[in-house]
């Protein structure tokens, strides 16, 4: 069913659960060149065509824009979600994207799930190498797929060299979670 003048904020994070957890809003190519551009929402521009954001619950971390969020443990919802571990492998279907705005413990947010945007790498990012958001230095951080890295841990493709630790990098980000 098509619902027209529905709006959507991608770049708020309320303590209130304004759609239903794990909604998916297509938002439109070249919507920045159309509307007032937002500051701060990974890298979208003007040809980098549609990106999708899915509703998510924020548990148990507080989120920097670029952090990749998993489900909680056990869950087959959007709810209690947190940051990805540092240690180990993260399978990429538990992974519904990486936030593009800050949220506090508690918070609903809308997070990339596919199409241009920003990715906090842990100054393991080469351009156009795949990257996975496991064994990263800290919780939350994308790092390069190596040899022997599982496909099914890839969450994207980095389209920038980071500059050190925690550095945001743009990234065709790819969340299947």
């Amino acid at each position: 069913m098509a619902r027209d003048n529905f709006v959507v904020d991608v770049t708020v994070s309320p303590t209130t659960a304004d759609h239903p957890l794990g909604m998916i809003y297509i938002e439109p190519a070249n919507f920045w060149d159309r509307n007032e551009d937002v500051a701060g929402v990974g890298a979208a521009a003007v040809d980098q065509g549609e990106r999708e954001w899915i509703w998510t619950h924020v548990v148990t971390d507080t989120l920097a824009q670029g952090l990749a969020i998993r489900r909680g443990a056990g869950r087959q919802d959007y709810l209690n979600c947190g940051l990805i571990d540092a240690a180990g492998t993260m399978p990429a279907l538990r992974v519904p994207g990486i936030s593009q705005i800050a949220a506090t413990p508690g918070d609903y947010q809308f997070v990339l799930r596919r199409g241009m945007g920003a990715a906090q790498s842990d100054s393991n990012s080469t351009i156009d190498l795949a990257f996975v958001g496991s064994n990263a230095v800290a919780a939350g951080n994308i790092r390069d797929a190596t040899t022997g890295t599982n496909d099914y841990a890839i969450l994207g493709v980095a389209l920038d060299e980071d500059g050190g630790a925690a550095i945001l990098v743009n990234a065709w980000i790819n969340c299947p979670g």
